[in-house]
């Protein structure tokens, strides 16, 4: 007798989790495969924009949180005003400072003044919950605008 169209569709399935010791390592190896293309695709996703004046330009990817630093050469406040410009072109809106309530991911330093950080979210993101987009600027030892990008996954 014929076997249904359906169960010789499942046919390599069971081999495969046969081979593999069980149903158990298959879903197992496919939430691993699936978790690390989406890991993948963050990665690739969108990174903010970089100024033109921006040099030594570093990304890193720690845990869920995308940093990108460089050096500025012009001055804060023209920083902010580059990204106050840019980012809403992007599909993004301004939040506020860290100090805003909702606004922030990332944990405050003590040593700096909240509201000397930028964050920006989704246009679409009402609930504040989904990414963000910090810009955390400072003045270094050689008195060069040193900017950390850091860029958080959904809460």
């Amino acid at each position: 007798m014929k076997q249904p169209l359906w169960q010789l569709a499942l046919q390599p399935i069971r081999y495969a989790a046969a081979w593999m010791g069980g149903w158990s390592r298959l879903i197992a190896l496919i939430f691993v495969i699936v978790a690390a293309f989406i890991g993948i695709r963050w990665q690739q996703s969108f990174q903010p924009p970089i100024p033109p004046q921006a040099s030594q330009v570093n990304s890193s990817i720690t845990g869920d949180v995308r940093q990108t630093t460089f050096i500025y050469a012009g001055g804060i406040e023209e920083l902010r005003l580059f990204y106050h410009d840019r980012m809403p072109k992007l599909g993004w809106r301004y939040c506020g400072t860290q100090a805003d309530p909702g606004c922030s991911q990332l944990p405050s330093l003590v040593d700096r003044d909240p509201n000397d950080f930028d964050v920006y979210r989704r246009a679409d993101d009402r609930d504040n919950r989904g990414r963000t987009i910090e810009i955390w600027p400072r003045i270094n030892q050689q008195g060069q605008v040193f900017v950390s990008i850091f860029e958080t996954r959904p809460s």
